[in-house]
Protein backbone atom coordinates (compact mmCIF):
# COMPACT_ATOMS: atom_id res chain seq x y z
CA UNK A 1 0.00 0.00 0.00
CA UNK A 2 3.16 2.33 0.86
CA UNK A 3 4.73 1.71 -2.33
CA UNK A 4 1.25 2.18 -4.30
CA UNK A 5 0.83 5.95 -2.09
CA UNK A 6 4.71 6.41 -3.37
CA UNK A 7 4.21 5.44 -6.93
CA UNK A 8 0.78 7.52 -7.62
CA UNK A 9 2.30 10.63 -5.51
CA UNK A 10 5.42 10.79 -7.91
CA UNK A 11 3.54 10.56 -11.01
CA UNK A 12 1.33 13.46 -9.91
CA UNK A 13 4.49 15.73 -8.84
CA UNK A 14 5.53 15.18 -12.42
CA UNK A 15 1.83 16.03 -14.19
CA UNK A 16 0.96 19.00 -11.06
CA UNK A 17 4.28 20.54 -11.13
CA UNK A 18 3.23 24.18 -10.03
CA UNK A 19 -0.21 22.56 -7.73
CA UNK A 20 2.32 20.31 -6.40
CA UNK A 21 5.14 22.61 -5.38
CA UNK A 22 2.37 25.13 -3.85
CA UNK A 23 0.97 22.66 -1.79
CA UNK A 24 4.64 21.06 -0.31
CA UNK A 25 5.95 24.59 -0.06
CA UNK A 26 3.02 25.59 1.81
CA UNK A 27 2.30 22.64 4.24
CA UNK A 28 6.57 22.38 4.76
CA UNK A 29 7.18 26.36 5.21
CA UNK A 30 4.17 27.31 6.86
CA UNK A 31 4.84 25.34 9.99
CA UNK A 32 9.04 25.69 9.83
CA UNK A 33 8.00 29.56 10.16
CA UNK A 34 6.05 28.95 13.11
CA UNK A 35 8.51 26.75 14.60
CA UNK A 36 11.41 29.16 14.13
CA UNK A 37 9.48 32.25 15.76
CA UNK A 38 8.77 30.41 18.59
CA UNK A 39 12.06 28.77 19.51
CA UNK A 40 13.66 31.97 18.68
CA UNK A 41 11.33 33.69 21.06
CA UNK A 42 12.30 30.97 23.63
CA UNK A 43 15.82 31.40 23.07
CA UNK A 44 16.16 35.01 23.46
CA UNK A 45 14.02 35.79 26.27
CA UNK A 46 16.23 32.75 27.93
CA UNK A 47 19.48 34.41 27.70
CA UNK A 48 20.55 31.08 25.87
CA UNK A 49 24.16 31.41 24.07
CA UNK A 50 24.97 34.46 21.92
CA UNK A 51 23.41 35.34 18.41
CA UNK A 52 25.61 32.93 16.26
CA UNK A 53 25.16 29.97 18.31
CA UNK A 54 21.04 30.83 18.82
CA UNK A 55 21.10 30.73 14.65
CA UNK A 56 22.85 27.24 14.31
CA UNK A 57 20.84 25.67 17.00
CA UNK A 58 17.48 27.42 15.30
CA UNK A 59 19.19 26.01 12.00
CA UNK A 60 19.99 22.57 12.66
CA UNK A 61 16.07 22.23 14.11
CA UNK A 62 14.48 23.37 11.39
CA UNK A 63 16.52 21.47 8.92
CA UNK A 64 15.16 18.33 11.38
CA UNK A 65 11.46 19.61 11.19
CA UNK A 66 11.42 20.43 7.28
CA UNK A 67 12.62 16.49 6.62
CA UNK A 68 9.70 15.55 9.10
CA UNK A 69 6.89 17.58 7.60
CA UNK A 70 8.60 16.83 3.40
CA UNK A 71 6.76 13.26 2.78
CA UNK A 72 3.73 13.99 4.37
CA UNK A 73 3.43 16.93 2.55
CA UNK A 74 4.19 15.16 -0.77
CA UNK A 75 1.68 12.41 0.20
CA UNK A 76 -0.94 14.98 0.88
CA UNK A 77 -0.24 16.95 -2.50
CA UNK A 78 -1.61 14.05 -4.21
CA UNK A 79 -4.76 14.17 -3.86
CA UNK A 80 -7.41 16.99 -4.66
CA UNK A 81 -11.37 17.58 -3.05
CA UNK A 82 -14.01 18.11 -5.29
CA UNK A 83 -17.35 19.65 -3.74
CA UNK A 84 -20.38 20.74 -5.42
CA UNK A 85 -24.14 21.51 -5.40
CA UNK A 86 -27.12 21.61 -7.35
CA UNK A 87 -30.64 22.15 -7.36
CA UNK A 88 -33.99 20.85 -9.15
CA UNK A 89 -32.31 17.66 -10.18
CA UNK A 90 -34.63 14.78 -10.34
CA UNK A 91 -32.17 12.10 -12.36
CA UNK A 92 -28.46 11.41 -11.76
CA UNK A 93 -26.25 9.45 -14.32
CA UNK A 94 -23.14 8.56 -12.80
CA UNK A 95 -20.42 7.32 -14.79
CA UNK A 96 -16.42 6.37 -13.25
CA UNK A 97 -13.99 3.94 -14.53
CA UNK A 98 -13.43 3.27 -10.97
CA UNK A 99 -14.00 4.36 -7.08
CA UNK A 100 -16.50 3.62 -4.39
CA UNK A 101 -20.19 5.98 -4.59
CA UNK A 102 -22.26 6.62 -1.33
CA UNK A 103 -25.58 7.69 -1.94
CA UNK A 104 -27.76 9.38 0.91
CA UNK A 105 -31.43 10.38 0.89
CA UNK A 106 -32.31 13.21 2.47
CA UNK A 107 -35.68 15.39 2.64
CA UNK A 108 -33.80 18.83 0.84
CA UNK A 109 -34.19 19.59 -3.29
CA UNK A 110 -30.08 20.22 -3.33
CA UNK A 111 -28.24 17.52 -4.30
CA UNK A 112 -24.34 17.87 -2.79
CA UNK A 113 -21.84 15.82 -3.97
CA UNK A 114 -18.12 15.67 -2.41
CA UNK A 115 -14.88 13.38 -2.60
CA UNK A 116 -11.56 13.46 -3.38
CA UNK A 117 -10.06 13.29 -7.22
CA UNK A 118 -6.62 12.12 -7.20
CA UNK A 119 -5.08 15.57 -8.89
CA UNK A 120 -7.11 18.72 -10.24
CA UNK A 121 -6.78 17.18 -14.17
CA UNK A 122 -8.32 14.07 -13.11
CA UNK A 123 -11.61 16.08 -11.79
CA UNK A 124 -15.09 14.79 -13.09
CA UNK A 125 -17.10 16.43 -15.00
CA UNK A 126 -20.58 17.41 -14.36
CA UNK A 127 -23.27 19.02 -16.40
CA UNK A 128 -26.85 19.29 -16.06
CA UNK A 129 -29.55 18.70 -18.83
CA UNK A 130 -32.83 20.03 -17.95
CA UNK A 131 -33.77 17.83 -14.23
CA UNK A 132 -30.95 15.98 -15.34
CA UNK A 133 -27.28 15.90 -13.50
CA UNK A 134 -24.52 13.65 -15.54
CA UNK A 135 -21.28 13.08 -13.44
CA UNK A 136 -18.61 11.33 -15.52
CA UNK A 137 -14.64 11.00 -15.05
CA UNK A 138 -12.41 13.07 -17.01
CA UNK A 139 -10.84 11.45 -19.66
CA UNK A 140 -7.59 12.12 -18.60
CA UNK A 141 -7.86 9.51 -15.69
CA UNK A 142 -5.31 6.53 -15.59
CA UNK A 143 -7.36 3.56 -15.22
CA UNK A 144 -4.35 1.30 -13.51
CA UNK A 145 -3.98 3.88 -10.44
CA UNK A 146 -4.00 1.88 -7.51
CA UNK A 147 -6.03 4.61 -5.36
CA UNK A 148 -9.67 4.53 -5.72
CA UNK A 149 -11.65 7.97 -4.89
CA UNK A 150 -14.88 8.04 -2.95
CA UNK A 151 -17.63 10.01 -4.11
CA UNK A 152 -20.60 10.57 -1.34
CA UNK A 153 -23.94 12.27 -2.68
CA UNK A 154 -26.87 13.35 -0.66
CA UNK A 155 -29.73 13.63 -2.91
CA UNK A 156 -33.56 13.98 -2.67
CA UNK A 157 -34.75 10.36 -1.88
CA UNK A 158 -37.31 10.77 -4.96
CA UNK A 159 -34.17 10.81 -7.17
CA UNK A 160 -33.59 8.27 -9.91
CA UNK A 161 -30.53 7.43 -10.74
CA UNK A 162 -28.29 5.51 -13.50
CA UNK A 163 -24.61 4.24 -12.28
CA UNK A 164 -22.06 2.89 -14.38
CA UNK A 165 -18.97 1.58 -12.56
CA UNK A 166 -16.27 -0.22 -13.84
CA UNK A 167 -14.60 -1.12 -10.42
CA UNK A 168 -15.91 -0.03 -6.78
CA UNK A 169 -18.53 -0.54 -4.07
CA UNK A 170 -22.01 0.88 -4.19
CA UNK A 171 -23.85 1.80 -0.90
CA UNK A 172 -27.30 3.25 -1.32
CA UNK A 173 -29.56 4.25 1.30
CA UNK A 174 -33.35 6.13 2.28
CA UNK A 175 -34.12 6.49 -1.55
CA UNK A 176 -37.38 6.08 -3.52
CA UNK A 177 -36.35 6.58 -6.80
CA UNK A 178 -35.89 3.85 -9.83
CA UNK A 179 -32.28 3.00 -9.33
CA UNK A 180 -30.42 1.13 -12.40
CA UNK A 181 -26.94 0.10 -11.78
CA UNK A 182 -24.43 -1.55 -13.98
CA UNK A 183 -21.25 -2.50 -11.92
CA UNK A 184 -18.33 -4.59 -12.96
CA UNK A 185 -16.50 -5.60 -9.89
CA UNK A 186 -17.56 -4.75 -6.30
CA UNK A 187 -20.45 -4.65 -3.90
CA UNK A 188 -23.92 -3.52 -3.64
CA UNK A 189 -25.51 -2.57 -0.81
CA UNK A 190 -29.31 -1.07 -0.95
CA UNK A 191 -30.80 -0.24 2.60
CA UNK A 192 -34.02 1.64 2.14
CA UNK A 193 -35.70 1.67 -0.76
CA UNK A 194 -38.76 2.50 -1.82
CA UNK A 195 -38.60 1.83 -5.65
CA UNK A 196 -37.84 -0.19 -8.88
CA UNK A 197 -34.70 -1.70 -9.10
CA UNK A 198 -32.17 -3.28 -11.64
CA UNK A 199 -28.41 -4.50 -11.00
CA UNK A 200 -26.20 -5.82 -13.32
CA UNK A 201 -22.66 -6.83 -11.85
CA UNK A 202 -19.82 -8.74 -13.37
CA UNK A 203 -18.51 -9.90 -9.38
CA UNK A 204 -20.63 -8.39 -7.01
CA UNK A 205 -22.00 -9.58 -3.88
CA UNK A 206 -25.75 -7.94 -3.49
CA UNK A 207 -26.88 -6.72 -0.56
CA UNK A 208 -31.01 -5.81 0.07
CA UNK A 209 -32.84 -5.01 3.11
CA UNK A 210 -35.39 -3.16 4.84
CA UNK A 211 -36.92 -1.99 1.49
CA UNK A 212 -40.17 -2.51 -0.72
CA UNK A 213 -40.42 -2.18 -4.06
CA UNK A 214 -39.56 -4.37 -7.73
CA UNK A 215 -36.21 -5.40 -7.54
CA UNK A 216 -33.75 -7.68 -10.67
CA UNK A 217 -30.09 -8.38 -10.32
CA UNK A 218 -27.93 -10.45 -12.32
CA UNK A 219 -24.61 -10.95 -11.10
CA UNK A 220 -21.96 -13.58 -12.35
CA UNK A 221 -19.78 -14.78 -9.14
CA UNK A 222 -21.34 -13.05 -5.83
CA UNK A 223 -23.73 -13.80 -3.49
CA UNK A 224 -27.65 -12.53 -2.79
CA UNK A 225 -28.85 -11.46 0.52
CA UNK A 226 -32.48 -10.30 1.00
CA UNK A 227 -33.78 -8.91 4.62
CA UNK A 228 -37.05 -7.48 5.16
CA UNK A 229 -37.98 -7.01 1.51
CA UNK A 230 -41.12 -6.81 0.38
CA UNK A 231 -42.16 -6.54 -3.19
CA UNK A 232 -41.50 -8.59 -6.16
CA UNK A 233 -38.17 -10.56 -7.25
CA UNK A 234 -35.98 -11.49 -9.89
CA UNK A 235 -32.51 -12.08 -8.82
CA UNK A 236 -29.71 -15.04 -10.79
CA UNK A 237 -26.31 -15.63 -9.88
CA UNK A 238 -23.88 -17.81 -11.57
CA UNK A 239 -21.62 -19.12 -8.62
CA UNK A 240 -23.22 -17.62 -5.83
CA UNK A 241 -25.74 -17.95 -2.69
CA UNK A 242 -28.89 -17.06 -2.85
CA UNK A 243 -30.28 -16.39 1.05
CA UNK A 244 -33.68 -14.75 1.23
CA UNK A 245 -35.08 -13.62 5.16
CA UNK A 246 -38.18 -12.02 6.88
CA UNK A 247 -39.23 -11.36 3.19
CA UNK A 248 -42.85 -11.12 1.47
CA UNK A 249 -43.32 -12.24 -2.16
CA UNK A 250 -46.02 -9.84 -3.32
CA UNK A 251 -45.67 -10.92 -7.00
CA UNK A 252 -44.25 -13.78 -9.53
CA UNK A 253 -41.05 -14.01 -7.74
CA UNK A 254 -37.78 -16.43 -9.23
CA UNK A 255 -34.08 -16.58 -7.56
CA UNK A 256 -31.60 -18.86 -9.19
CA UNK A 257 -27.88 -20.16 -8.74
CA UNK A 258 -25.88 -22.24 -11.48
CA UNK A 259 -24.11 -23.55 -8.45
CA UNK A 260 -25.05 -22.13 -5.26
CA UNK A 261 -27.09 -22.60 -2.58
CA UNK A 262 -30.35 -21.15 -2.04
CA UNK A 263 -32.89 -20.30 1.13
CA UNK A 264 -35.84 -18.86 2.03
CA UNK A 265 -37.42 -18.48 5.20
CA UNK A 266 -38.04 -16.65 8.31
CA UNK A 267 -40.83 -13.90 9.33
CA UNK A 268 -41.76 -13.44 6.05
CA UNK A 269 -44.72 -14.38 3.38
CA UNK A 270 -45.32 -15.75 -0.03
CA UNK A 271 -48.81 -14.36 -1.29
CA UNK A 272 -47.45 -15.25 -5.49
CA UNK A 273 -45.90 -17.69 -6.81
CA UNK A 274 -42.00 -18.41 -6.37
CA UNK A 275 -39.57 -20.40 -8.03
CA UNK A 276 -36.40 -21.43 -6.60
CA UNK A 277 -34.10 -22.92 -8.54
CA UNK A 278 -30.14 -24.49 -8.62
CA UNK A 279 -28.37 -26.17 -10.77
CA UNK A 280 -25.82 -28.45 -8.32
CA UNK A 281 -26.59 -26.83 -4.96
CA UNK A 282 -29.25 -27.04 -2.53
CA UNK A 283 -32.41 -25.49 -2.34
CA UNK A 284 -34.34 -24.85 0.93
CA UNK A 285 -37.49 -23.29 2.26
CA UNK A 286 -38.89 -22.57 5.86
CA UNK A 287 -42.71 -23.09 6.13
CA UNK A 288 -43.17 -22.55 9.36
CA UNK A 289 -42.47 -19.28 10.18
CA UNK A 290 -44.13 -18.11 6.42
CA UNK A 291 -47.90 -19.04 7.21
CA UNK A 292 -47.84 -20.47 3.78
CA UNK A 293 -50.75 -21.06 2.05
CA UNK A 294 -50.74 -22.54 -1.37
CA UNK A 295 -49.00 -25.74 -3.18
CA UNK A 296 -45.39 -26.76 -2.77
CA UNK A 297 -43.48 -28.31 -5.76
CA UNK A 298 -40.38 -29.87 -4.76
CA UNK A 299 -38.21 -31.10 -7.91
CA UNK A 300 -34.82 -32.35 -8.61
CA UNK A 301 -33.29 -34.67 -11.44
CA UNK A 302 -33.86 -38.09 -11.15
CA UNK A 303 -30.32 -39.01 -11.74
CA UNK A 304 -28.52 -37.50 -9.49
CA UNK A 305 -30.60 -34.98 -6.76
CA UNK A 306 -33.13 -35.48 -4.02
CA UNK A 307 -35.91 -34.33 -1.91
CA UNK A 308 -36.28 -34.12 1.74
CA UNK A 309 -39.63 -32.86 3.74
CA UNK A 310 -40.87 -33.76 6.86
CA UNK A 311 -44.14 -34.56 5.34
CA UNK A 312 -45.94 -37.14 2.92
CA UNK A 313 -46.72 -35.61 -0.68
CA UNK A 314 -50.02 -35.59 -2.39
CA UNK A 315 -48.66 -36.42 -5.82
CA UNK A 316 -45.97 -37.58 -6.63
CA UNK A 317 -44.76 -37.72 -10.75
CA UNK A 318 -42.12 -37.83 -13.49
CA UNK A 319 -41.94 -35.41 -16.27
CA UNK A 320 -39.07 -34.94 -18.98
CA UNK A 321 -36.59 -31.76 -19.36
CA UNK A 322 -34.63 -32.32 -22.17
CA UNK A 323 -32.79 -35.44 -21.74
CA UNK A 324 -33.01 -35.45 -18.26
CA UNK A 325 -36.17 -36.95 -16.14
CA UNK A 326 -37.03 -34.64 -13.10
CA UNK A 327 -38.61 -36.08 -10.06
CA UNK A 328 -41.55 -33.77 -9.20
CA UNK A 329 -43.39 -34.24 -5.22
CA UNK A 330 -46.63 -32.15 -4.43
CA UNK A 331 -47.77 -31.19 -1.12
CA UNK A 332 -50.98 -28.49 -1.18
CA UNK A 333 -51.52 -26.32 2.25
CA UNK A 334 -54.67 -24.27 2.19
CA UNK A 335 -56.96 -23.91 -0.93
CA UNK A 336 -54.87 -20.44 -2.32
CA UNK A 337 -53.95 -20.49 -5.72
CA UNK A 338 -50.32 -19.96 -4.41
CA UNK A 339 -47.01 -22.09 -6.35
CA UNK A 340 -43.88 -22.28 -4.63
CA UNK A 341 -41.84 -24.75 -6.92
CA UNK A 342 -38.11 -25.46 -5.31
CA UNK A 343 -35.89 -27.30 -7.85
CA UNK A 344 -32.56 -28.60 -7.99
CA UNK A 345 -30.22 -30.64 -10.71
CA UNK A 346 -27.65 -32.11 -8.56
CA UNK A 347 -28.85 -31.61 -5.10
CA UNK A 348 -31.32 -31.25 -2.38
CA UNK A 349 -34.68 -29.82 -3.00
CA UNK A 350 -36.31 -29.66 0.63
CA UNK A 351 -38.92 -27.92 3.10
CA UNK A 352 -39.17 -28.06 6.48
Amino acid sequence: MLHNYLSLALRNLRKNKIFSFLNIAGLTLGPIGAYIILIFCIMRRSGIGDTFQMMKKITNISCAIAWALLIPSILCAQKAPYSSRFKGIKSIYFGVYHGDLKVIGHNSDTVEISGISQSPEEMPVTKVSGKKLVFSENSKVDGSSPDWPVWTLKVPQHTDFDINISGGNVSIEYITGDINCHLGAGDIKLDQIDGAVEITAGTADIDLTRSKGKFEGNTGTGDVNLDEVRGTFSFNSGTGKVKVINSVVMGTSQFNSGTGDLFFGGKGGVQADLSMNSGTDNALIELDKLNFEGTLQLKCSKSGGHIKAPFSFDEEKEERHGKDTNLVKTKKFGNKKVVVTVATGLGTASAR
